[in-house]
């Protein structure tokens, strides 16, 4: 009796549950090893504590789009999407050698990095559009929590 469900011989319907959890901890802990390699990639002038945009969520959950509207298009311009898709990177790698070696096949890896590169394309393609970026400049300057408002 052969199982359909089996994640490494083919014919099944996708990975096991726990190879699935095995690859998010890992793309997580690879994004989280290789954040402070990516950080230093960034301009100096252009860097911004993580944890002051989280506190800004927060402050902002009743009524975020306002805020986004300011805080997000200062991350576009300063070209944040790049960043972070380049952060995410080493997770994406990671999780695919965790689904190849657990199907058998270089498969996954050679598509995660396709399906990375694809989706930072259309991430650029879609900020490079975005109208907030070109309604005031207004909407560019710098908000609380700006590394350069500590500084001044």
């Amino acid at each position: 009796m052969t199982s359909s469900a089996s994640s490494g011989t083919g014919g099944g319907s996708g990975a096991e549950p726990v190879v699935q959890q095995i690859a998010i901890l890992s793309a997580l802990v690879a994004i989280w090893a290789c954040w402070p390699l990516v950080a230093k990639l960034i301009p100096a002038d252009d860097r911004f504590a993580f944890v002051v945009l989280v506190r800004e969520h927060w402050a902002h959950r009743h009524a975020m789009e306002p805020w986004l509207d300011q805080r997000w298009a200062w991350l576009a311009a300063h070209n944040y999407h790049l960043w972070f898709a380049l952060g995410a990177l080493p997770g994406v790698i990671a999780a695919s050698i965790v689904q190849g070696v657990d199907r058998k096949t270089a498969w996954p890896m050679l598509h995660a990095p396709l399906g990375w590169l694809a989706g930072a394309v259309l991430g650029y393609m879609l900020y490079g559009l975005v109208p907030v970026l070109r309604r005031s400049p207004e909407s560019l300057k710098f908000v609380p929590g700006d590394r350069r408002d500590d500084q001044a």
